[in-house]
């Protein structure tokens, strides 16, 4: 069995590595001049913070992720630069662990071993992409002609491979670089810049309307949309509200609740029903673990009053011309979830159409990052939908419809033993326990959110993800950095 893990594991490294290769050479060859030389002395730059120090490189680089995609939002720079970024850190690592230093790769835990599974499935799936077209147009769309990020490109494969095993790499070399008490406490920290950075491009976009807000109201910077800025967001409350509970100083709780408060009144001027609907579930939990039932209660009964308020008085929202209440009009009100016009119906569509995948192929998927180009041509029901192209809007589907079902399973039994993993290290750790519980609950709420939304298509949102499931199950031991290679 060990055997089994060892081929699959070293398949996806490699495959990995190969595409990192990929999407540099490609980038430089295809970028003017200027910027050649600016990202060849960056990729430069980036190899040699790596080797001398991999984990202040991975550090800065996770602690950047909101500001680097907050900045390409805003124009001030050509490209997001992450997925580049990343590239070089995995390559140099890759370089110095496994051939300089010839260490071996071998996990720490069972997640380990199930992202390296779920990887050796997304770098099959690629392969099995690829070798449906000629191999000369492959090469050209390859290097001489840069793919295209459009989701309905026939060469979207190689990026969404991409997207989906930077983030389970970045979770590996986490596991194997920052497994001990000093190094996951340095991460910690990171939260805290993540929310210094949200509220600033907040306010630049608040007050400059950069990026154009959503319908002109909705804000959602420093990330792509609103569906995804709250499911991370939803994340970092959860997080200030165990740290707040952590600290002895009162001024630190005051901070950490006042930070806390201020986020969740953000995450209901979002709109975004899955955010808020993940906010109040886990919430009402939260509240019953750590101040007793009787608050959780009180909570759940406030929210479930507004909600038989505004059914009762639809006016009260109905009337206002304000494009967050319009969207809680249509979102919250009984009457109008009813009937062919529904605001769900485009959901169950989209879900008519994963599952139509499936039916065809259960075990293997369409292939990776395939779905909303292929999607129109299938359906489950007998009433196809030609005319809708777009994601499931369930990541959970688009994911099983993508590489199907085994991954799934596999993905879903990763969640579960990061969820088992948190718990025990919130019995064993008694100076973070109550980040530890934010932690938890904040990776509850993120998965709740994936039930309608699928942040994880994007980039960033992938690298944030394991980011968290990492900081949540990654155990304090002793990491040997002599373990040779078997």
């Amino acid at each position: 069995m060990n055997r089994i893990f060892d081929i699959l594991r070293y398949f996806a490294f490699t495959g990995f590595g190969v595409l990192c290769l990929w999407l540099i050479s490609a980038y430089l060859y295809n970028a003017p001049s200027g910027l050649f030389l600016v990202s060849s002395a960056g990729i430069l730059g980036i190899a040699v913070v790596s080797w001398w120090s991999i984990l202040w490189s991975l550090l800065v680089f996770i602690a950047c992720i909101p500001l680097v995609n907050g900045l390409f939002q805003v124009g001030l720079l050509p490209v997001c630069f992450l997925s580049f970024w990343f590239a070089g850190i995995y390559l140099t690592w890759i370089t110095k662990r496994f051939f300089y230093r010839r260490q071996a790769m071998r996990p720490q835990s069972i997640i380990g071993d199930m992202i390296d599974v779920l990887s050796a499935v997304v770098v099959l799936s690629l392969i099995a992409i690829m070798l449906q077209y000629p191999p000369d147009y492959v090469l050209y769309r390859l290097w001489s002609c840069y793919p295209s990020m459009m989701q309905t490109d026939p060469m979207f494969g190689p990026f969404a491979a991409f997207i989906l095993l930077q983030g389970l790499f970045l979770y590996r070399i986490m596991e194997l670089e920052a497994a001990d008490e000093e190094r996951w406490e340095r991460f910690v920290y990171v939260f805290l810049v993540h929310v210094i950075i949200l509220f600033v491009f907040y306010l630049i976009q608040a007050a400059f309307n950069l990026p154009a807000k959503h319908k002109g109201l909705i804000l959602f910077s420093p990330f792509d949309d609103p569906h995804s800025w709250g499911s991370y967001v939803v994340v970092l409350l959860f997080v200030f509200w165990g740290i707040s509970r952590t600290t002895t100083s009162p001024l630190q709780r005051m901070i950490g609740t006042a930070v806390a408060v201020m986020l969740a009144f953000l995450i209901f001027l979002s709109s975004s029903i899955a955010t808020v609907a993940a906010f109040c579930i886990i919430g009402t939990i939260f509240l019953a673990c750590t101040f007793g039932k009787r608050k959780s209660i009180v909570f759940l009964g406030v929210i479930g009053t507004c909600f038989l308020l505004l059914n009762l008085f639809p006016s009260l929202i109905e009337k206002s011309d304000h494009y967050t209440m319009q969207r809680y009009a249509r979102r919250l009100l009984v009457k109008n979830l009813i009937g062919p016009k529904s605001p769900l119906a485009g959901r169950y569509m989209s879900a008519d159409q994963a599952l139509g995948i499936l039916r065809e192929y259960p075990l293997t998927g369409s292939g990776i990052g395939t779905f909303r180009r292929i999607s129109p041509y299938y359906h489950y029901s007998d009433t196809p939908h030609p005319q809708r192209r777009e994601n499931a809007h369930n990541y959970y589907l688009q994911f099983a419809a993508d590489l199907g079902i085994p991954a799934l399973i596999v993905f879903l039994i990763i969640i579960y033993c990061a969820f088992r993993a948190g718990l025990h290290q919130f019995v064993q750790d008694v100076c973070y326990r109550n980040v530890r519980r934010g932690l938890l609950f904040g990776f509850g709420a993120y998965l709740i959110t994936m039930v309608t939304g699928h942040p994880l298509l994007l980039s960033p949102q992938q690298l944030l993800f394991w980011f968290v499931v990492a900081m949540l199950s990654i155990q304090y031991k002793a990491v040997s950095n002599t373990e040779p290679i078997s």
